[in-house]
Formats: C-alpha cells, sequence, structure tokens
C-alpha cells in the first residue's frame, strides 16, 4: 500500500512512543521505506552578539553529528526487535 513513509522525532521519550506504532505499520502496510527525521534548529546569536564563523560552524557540526547519531540508534534498535 505505502512504500515510502516520513517518521520525525525530536528526541524526545514522548515522541519515540510513536515507534511501536511505526514497527506495526511497516508489517502491516508492507512498507519498504522509512525514512527518520530529526530537525536541527539553526543557532541564532542573541541580542546581535556574534559567535564567530569558526565557532558557528563546530557547533552546528557538532548538533548535525548528534541528531545523526540519535537516529542511527533508533533504526538499530529497532532493527535489533526486527522490525
Amino acid at each position: 500500500m505505502y512504500e515510502k513513509i516520513m517518521v520525525p522525532l525530536d528526541g524526545s521519550e514522548l515522541a519515540e512512543c510513536v515507534l511501536p506504532h511505526v514497527e506495526g505499520f511497516i508489517k502491516g502496510c508492507h512498507v519498504s521505506n522509512v525514512v527518520f527525521v530529526r530537525v536541527v534548529e539553526p543557532i541564532t546569536e542573541p541580542n546581535g552578539i556574534s559567535i564567530g564563523t569558526e565557532k558557528w560552524r563546530e557547533s552546528e557540526s557538532t548538533r548535525k553529528s548528534a541528531a545523526k547519531d540519535y537516529l542511527n540508534q533508533i533504526v538499530d534498535r529497532l532493527k535489533d526487535e526486527g522490525t
């Protein structure tokens, strides 16, 4: 029925409550492709104070890496459970 679904997560336990439903949906509807996403909010400079381009890039890279690691953990957990 569905070929691809997207599952947005924010890293919270509340958001992860959807995962058992996703597992059931994958199995019941024979979904072949699941895309997990997590938004990485851009850094805003408070009161116009510049944090510097290099520090900004480091911070953004760290936050993107953390989001990717989190999503990989979710995927690994679902694979371990046989989904």
